[in-house]
């Protein structure tokens, strides 16, 4: 008989912590499984909704970094501003680890310099320029329409490490 179906006597004190028989309750050893109300009770449909929410869960974690590229420890070479507001696209010293099969340049990152976050990435790659500092990035698996053959920056950090 299962422990999931049994009934219980609701009008009788609690005598039960977490599915196990209290230790206030002498009467009864400390281990011994003791009866639960129905309506705590995980039924056959809860456990396999809770198993595909948890493989769900754990396939969503393992596919994020999958989809993106990243630099390390980088240097500066060139930084490239193209005729629109929005084109800009940085020259590195070392490729850029991606799997995007729009990005033949593989040793290049564009970004949108017309959005605030686009002119911050611009202000770290032109004070890692002139400091001479190596900077770590990571790329979107996308290349922007204002330059198909270059990854998509998606975030900077700048370091100042000895050459």
């Amino acid at each position: 008989m299962s422990l999931y179906n049994q009934s219980v006597n609701l009008t009788q004190p609690a005598t039960c912590l977490f599915g196990v028989a209290s230790p206030l309750y002498p009467k009864k050893p400390l281990h011994r499984p003791c009866k639960l109300p129905q309506r705590y009770a995980i039924n056959e449909v809860g456990r396999n909704k809770l198993k595909h929410i948890v493989i769900l869960t754990i396939a969503l974690f393992f596919s994020v970094n999958t989809y993106s590229g990243e630099f390390n420890n980088c240097g500066v070479e060139e930084i490239r501003l193209g005729e629109n507001d929005r084109n800009a696209h940085v020259k590195l010293t070392c490729n850029v680890a991606t799997e995007a099969q729009c990005a033949t340049a593989k040793r290049f990152v564009a970004f949108d310099r017309s959005t605030e976050s686009g002119n911050q990435k611009l202000s770290i790659f032109l004070t890692a320029f002139a400091a001479g500092s190596k900077v770590t990035g990571n790329t979107l698996e996308t290349c922007p329409d204002f330059q198909g053959n270059v990854v998509e920056l998606n975030w900077l950090v700048i370091s100042h490490t000895d050459i």
